[in-house]
């Protein structure tokens, strides 16, 4: 993937609010870029060592308060343009305009108004000569998926939902959820396709979403160690279609197949008022059920900075971020690619899980992309890049690389998280089933970044 065009630097940890206001207007114009906090007083070698690993950018926006004298030192130091930012830090920031504004000469910084991380942001487009792109959706916001509104729901719900707790049940906001009965854990996961099933209409193709509706509760399932023993389905139709119907179950069996259970019931209804489609429309969830020691749950608790990342490769988009893959202007070919099913990796799981290996925490690659990481606790998940499968590169094309590991799972379906003794032993295991490589590490921290670039 190529290098961000903008990089984004902020002297303190405090200034985060700053960087928002940058970087929302960067994701607006799909601008690429890199998150670093580096104070040029207290970290000048963290400093240098961002630079020179970033020396290809086109643009450095600096954000400082105070005496200011980031971006000064970064336009000592690089040939290309420099945005500084003054915060209001004391003296209503102009202690911090004034000392960007005088730089000596042949050391020069473009200055924009006090906190107006913003019109940095602008500028920087204007310098690289990118305009907005309306023409083509560039994020999930803009085919009407807002992550941070579905967010807020999710945690209003939650609080909604621990009113029916009792004593004994699991902590919410994993993958799965579960009760407790005597020294076992019953866990549950539900989920559908999406709006993968437009895309089996549009090829007229309904025998593979029902491997996806499995997978996508079995893989959130097997996160927390629990082993899934069954599963039921819920298909709802437009109209009654026996072949259509008779797709999606022949799906469904393949993907229990696939996963050692049986589909032990399900329920169909023909809805002709509400479900509407392409050309027949439906819509297919599930359920799945598992059972694990209470002992041998496996919630992120355990996870400790300096842990490895295991990434396993994934079959393909999977399940999630249809809504925008679907409005790209994809060639056919690359537009069937999406279809392909879901990989699951139940068995190579459990085999993992067989073992002696300490596994401190698991994550499945779904909507989020990798923010998924962020519900096994508050570390920083520092991944590095790996080779990205063409098909992703295919997508990519005038989507920022911010956007892309947010919504889409990259090549990567499922994330194991083990101590870095572990390693050899855990490769060996995953590689017998699919191509599986360390992908980053575990650090202090509360964020997730693909090579220095912030996701969260």
């Amino acid at each position: 993937m190529p290098v961000p065009s903008v990089i984004v630097l902020a002297g303190s940890k405090s200034d985060h609010e700053i960087v928002k206001k940058v970087t929302d207007v960067l994701d607006e114009y799909s601008i690429s870029y890199g998150e670093f906090v580096a104070s040029a007083h207290r970290n000048p070698d963290q400093l240098d060592r961002i630079l020179k690993e970033n020396s290809e950018t086109k643009v450095f926006i600096c954000i400082a308060g105070l005496s200011a004298a980031l971006p000064g030192v970064v336009a000592s130091k690089v040939d290309q343009p420099v945005i500084g930012v003054p915060v209001d830090s004391a003296l209503g920031g102009l202690d911090a305009l004034l000392s960007i504004v005088q730089m000596p000469k042949g050391v020069p910084v473009a200055t924009v108004g006090i906190n107006n991380g913003a019109n940095a942001a602008h500028l920087a487009a204007r310098i690289i000569g990118v305009k907005k792109k309306n023409a083509e959706p560039v994020s999930y916001a803009e085919v009407g998926v807002d992550r941070e509104e579905e967010e807020q729901t999710v945690s209003e719900i939650l609080s909604i939902i621990r009113r029916s707790h009792v004593t004994g049940e699991l902590p919410q906001g994993h993958f799965a959820g579960g009760i407790r009965h005597g020294d076992e854990i019953i866990s549950l996961a539900t989920d559908g396709v999406g709006t993968k099933v437009l895309l089996a209409q549009e090829f007229e193709n309904y025998k593979t979403v029902g491997i996806d509706c499995v997978a996508m509760n079995v893989n959130d399932l097997v996160t927390t160690g629990s082993i899934p023993i069954a599963f039921v389905d819920y298909i709802a139709v437009e109209r009654q279609d026996k072949e259509l119907i008779k797709d999606l179950v022949e799906g469904l069996v393949e993907g229990c197949v696939q996963s050692e259970i049986p589909l032990v019931g399900g329920e169909t209804a023909v809805m002709t008022e509400v479900i509407k489609g392409i050309r027949i429309g439906f819509d297919i969830a599930g359920t799945a059920l598992g059972i694990q020691k209470a002992d041998r749950m496996v919630t992120g608790s355990l996870i400790q900075a300096g842990d490895i990342m295991v990434g396993i490769e994934s079959s393909g988009v999977h399940s999630n971020g249809l809504t925008l893959a679907r409005k790209l202007k994809l060639d056919p070919k690359t537009r069937k690619e999406l279809l392909r099913p879901t990989r699951i990796y139940v068995k190579a799981i459990k085999k993992l899980l067989d073992s002696e290996i300490e596994i401190t925490g698991m994550a499945h690659i779904t909507g989020g992309g990798f923010t998924n990481l962020l519900r096994l606790g508050k570390w920083h998940y520092n991944l590095k890049r790996w080779e990205i499968p063409d098909l992703f590169v295919r997508m990519s094309e005038g989507i920022d690389d911010r956007e892309m590991y947010r919504t889409f799972n990259m090549g990567i379906g499922y994330v194991v998280i083990i101590r870095p003794t572990e390693l050899e032993k855990t490769l060996d295991i995953l590689n017998q089933f699919y191509p599986s490589y360390e992908i980053g590490r575990v650090e202090e921290g509360d964020d997730v970044t693909i090579s220095g670039m912030s996701i969260r």
